[in-house]
């Protein structure tokens, strides 16, 4: 089966430019969603962050969607899409640049005895999406949560992809997202490759 990856860019911070990297059933022609409607579905989840982005911090849509092989994750093709606007941060003060929240994606898949879930961070947050005890503010978590499920239960078919074990190998699978779920605590990455 093919999938899309649609990668969206960060810019406008220490350590930019950063991912973020969703992955879509790419269903046979005229049997399932466009590239341009799976890229349309995130960039509405992006701009629901919009409100807790530091200013200066933007994140596009890339305009080239990648087709890949899903049990090898071999590129098999491209297509372009409209990326639309870049959504841009508004928030002033201070804001780490390694730190914000994080989506965690749940499906029914299981491989290798164990559940496939993924991960989408959001980092860098600004300071209006912390609360005083340093976690995600009520309102922060309640915005990022409604535009996390909102894009879960997507016509577009949002999936979690399970890379293949090792270089070379075939086993790679593909688990159609069944929830979305932001906890309150804050994700710090240690690198732009987390």
């Amino acid at each position: 089966m093919a999938i899309f990856r649609i990668q969206a860019r960060w810019s406008g911070f220490t350590g930019a430019p950063g991912y973020s990297a969703f992955h879509f059933d790419a269903a046979t022609a005229g049997a399932g969603p466009t590239a341009q409607q799976c890229a349309d579905a995130v960039r509405t989840l992006l701009v629901s962050w919009g409100t807790y982005l530091p200013g200066g911090v933007s994140i596009v849509v890339e305009s080239e969607v990648q087709r890949l092989e899903e049990t090898t994750g071999d590129l098999i093709g491209f297509e372009s899409i409209t990326p639309g606007t870049a959504v841009t941060g508004s928030g002033s003060g201070s804001y780490s640049a390694a730190s914000g929240g994080v989506i965690i994606w749940n499906t029914a898949g299981v491989r290798r005895g164990r559940r496939i879930q993924g991960r989408t961070f959001m980092v860098p947050l600004g300071g209006a999406a912390l609360s005083s005890s340093g976690q995600l503010s009520s309102a922060a978590q309640t915005a990022l949560q409604t535009g996390a499920t909102t894009f879960a239960d997507s016509i577009t078919g949002p999936v979690v992809w399970a890379r293949p074990s090792s270089s070379g190998a075939s086993d790679g699978q593909t688990a159609s997202i069944t929830a979305a779920r932001v906890p309150t605590k804050v994700a710090v990455l240690r690198s732009r490759r987390d």
